[in-house]
Order: structure tokens, then sequence, then C-alpha cells
């Protein structure tokens, strides 16, 4: 072998080693690559409620993008399926922390905004908390019960946001934000039931019931609570049953 073809062959040694370097260095890479676009977790998420309109569809699918940066996911993907369902992925979500999410957007109590019958008797679930501390015997007895309201004027479906806050003096309230249809409702409601009351009712229980004080426009309520933790309590709870479509889990992947 000539010097020439000696010293080519020594120079394509290394060459075809670096070569395979670096094809075993990309392989390894797309492969961290995959695992880091991979999501941990995937569930199916049925529409229960018959006939959803597209807008729904989608205020219910940002509602569980939301819920599932609350609960701690560091990715997460929710795309909007046929048949009517919500195909959910996150990755960094705790194993109990996936749980409550879950609960979270299958167990919604059901929301309604009704008016109070004029001469309804009964309290509201603030009011008897606060009268128990006087007279520890009130019970779930004394509530409003419901055939003291009118049908429901507002639903979950017009609920787009619930959250605690206060007035520039520290008075506790809960603004509640309503979607553009809702606050239609809400703002022909109130201005023609000025003086009325307006319960607040979870799953058939009168949480609270304020006084109208004449049209609320613009889509946003706000509501006076006692104290701080009560603010904050009824928003949560608010904002739990903010889910527009009923959902149901079709089939959980761990």
């Amino acid at each position: 072998m000539s010097d020439r073809a000696l010293t080519v062959v020594l120079l394509a040694v290394p060459l075809l080693l670096i070569a395979g370097l670096v094809a075993s260095l990309s392989t390894a890479w797309n492969r961290w690559q995959a695992l880091q676009n991979a999501f941990e977790r995937e569930v199916l998420l049925r529409v229960v409620t018959p006939d959803p309109s597209p807008d729904a569809l989608e205020r219910t699918r940002r509602v569980v993008q939301e819920r599932l940066k609350a609960y701690g996911a560091r990715r997460s993907r929710v795309q909007v399926q046929t048949p009517p369902r919500l195909r959910v992925q996150a990755s960094g979500l705790s194993e109990d922390n996936y749980r409550r999410f879950l609960r979270s957007v299958t167990q919604v109590s059901r929301l309604e905004f009704r008016l109070v019958k004029p001469g309804a008797k009964g309290l509201t679930v603030s009011e008897l908390r606060e009268a128990q501390a006087a007279n520890p015997k009130l019970g779930e007895k004394n509530l409003m019960p419901p055939s003291a309201l009118e049908p429901a004027a507002l639903t979950n479906a017009d609920l787009e946001r619930a959250e605690a806050v206060s007035d520039s003096d520290g008075t506790p309230r809960v603004r509640l934000t309503f979607t553009p249809e809702g606050g239609r409702k809400l703002e022909q409601l109130t201005g023609a039931n000025r003086g009325r009351r307006l319960a607040i009712v979870l799953d058939d229980k009168v949480y609270t019931a304020p006084r109208i004080g004449g049209p609320i426009s613009g889509g946003v309520a706000v509501v006076s609570a006692s104290s701080a933790a009560e603010a904050k309590g009824l928003a949560d709870k608010l904002q739990a049953a903010a889910v527009p479509l009923r959902l149901a889990v079709e089939n959980p992947k761990p």
C-alpha cells in the first residue's frame, strides 16, 4: 500500500468514529426530546350534556386547561374530539393533584341564580352559619327551601369565573364574571327586579341571596361576604361549578 493510500485510510478511521459518535448522540438527543415531550397522563372526558354548542365546548376546553395549570401541570394539552369529548394530556401532576383535577371537572355542583319569591322564609347557608354562633341547635331544616325560589334564570353555563377580592377598605367580596350571554341575562334580570333578592344556589342550597340594587351591566357582579374566609369559600365553590358542560371520565390512563 502506498504512503498516500495509507494516509487516506488513517484519516478515514477517525472520521468514521466521529460520524458514529454524532449519530449516537443525535439518537440519544431525539430519545430525550421524545421523553420530554411525552405526556405522563392522559384521559378522555365524555361530554354528558346533550347537544353542546361549539362555543360551550370551547369554553369547557379552556376551563379544563386552566384547572390543569391550577393543579400544577407543567405541560398540558386539551383537544375537542368527535363524538363530543375532550382528550386531556398532562405532565407534572402528582397522583393526588391528578385525582383532585378529575373531581373538579366531573363532580360539579349544579349552580343556579334564582329570584327569591316575595315573603319567602328560611336562612341562606351564610346566614345559618352566623346564626349558629349564637344558637348551635339551628340546623339545615332552617335553610330556605327550593320551593321559596323562582325557576333558574342563570346556570353553570353562564358563569365564567369567580374570585375572592376585597375593596380598598378591606371589605371581603366575591367577584363574579359572566359570559357575554350570561351578562346579558343578568342585566335584563336585575334591571327588571330592583329590590328583590337573587339567590345563588348550589345543589338546591341557597348559599347567599343579596338584594338587587339595580341593573348590573358589563357582565361582572360583586357579592358581599361577612369575612375573607367566607368570600374565599364561596368563590372556590362557584369557581369549581364554572364548568359549562357536564363531563364524565371515559377511559383514564395512568
